[in-house]
């Protein structure tokens, strides 16, 4: 059996032949904005459109293969993306809009569960299913949970859409003339607006349901990422002692501290000491 989590290549062979017969079920994330399986396809930014180009192929051969979509909302867990969304929770930023949006999404062990439920069974067979945690918070219950756990205090402010979008923009150009990365550009105004609620009741009518809520989620992922940052500290010191540098080496398949001379060339990436 074999499981895709992207974009398949879409060449002269035959999708069939790529994939061979040991498939039993597709997974893409697909992102999109509206409730259930049977809403059109709505893509907004280009990773949103690959997604949506990625389903349409495999789906062009639900007829020779056994095939299931998993469409997955944005999935919470302990992982680089969402250490900088709580960097960023920190410094204080008003969220855009009034900040009632619905979030709702998925722990990474839920949609892990979701991929092993499906797989080999016949009611899921040629089949979409949409996968999401039970009930989601807005946007501003959300942050205020992030706050929670990071104990921070305070209420959690809110600016007009349009105010937020400008300043965006504002810091777009600023990075383009300075040459430096702009900490906010309008596709993260867009994102965060968004609203994220979704029907899970196909794949809950066959059996699957998310154990995880936002709170127990958004706790084990703050732990661990805890725990993560306490590791590289340590290891950063270790390596200082040493005369070298600590950082996370840029390896698709993990995350591990590597020690290093120099900033440009990963010469002591083979010593690793992984999370």
């Amino acid at each position: 059996r074999r499981i895709i989590f992207d974009e398949p290549p879409y060449t002269t062979q035959p999708l069939r032949d790529w994939i061979t017969e040991q498939l039993h079920q597709v997974f893409l994330c697909q992102i999109y904005r509206h409730i259930g399986e049977s809403a059109p396809y709505a893509p907004v930014t280009e990773y949103e459109k690959t997604k949506m180009r990625a389903e349409k192929i495999v789906l062009d051969f639900q007829e020779m293969l056994p095939i299931t979509v998993i469409r997955a909302p944005l999935v919470l867990g302990p992982n680089e993306y969402w250490a900088k969304i709580i960097e960023v929770v920190k410094k204080g930023y008003p969220l855009p809009g009034n900040g009632e949006n619905k979030w709702q999404m998925i722990y990474v062990k839920d949609l892990v569960s979701a991929l092993v439920f499906v797989l080999g069974k016949e009611d899921a067979m040629g089949e979409i299913f949409v996968v999401a945690e039970e009930k989601g918070k807005t946007l501003t219950e959300f942050i205020e949970l992030v706050k929670k756990e990071l104990g921070i205090k305070g209420t959690t402010k809110t600016i007009p859409y349009f105010l937020a979008l400008l300043a965006s923009y504002g810091f777009l150009i600023w990075g383009k003339l300075s040459g430096k990365k702009p900490i906010l550009i309008p596709k993260h105004i867009n994102r965060l607006v968004r609203w994220r609620e979704y029907n899970t009741a196909k794949i809950n009518g066959i059996g699957w349901k998310a154990k995880y809520g936002t709170e127990q989620a958004l706790k084990e992922t703050v732990q661990v990422l805890k725990r993560e940052g306490k590791l590289e500290e340590e290891v950063r010191g270790i390596a200082e002692r040493w005369g070298l540098i600590a950082d996370i080496c840029p390896d698709p398949r993990g995350a591990p501290v590597c020690l290093i001379e120099d900033k440009e060339q990963f010469r002591y990436s083979g010593i690793v000491i992984p999370f």
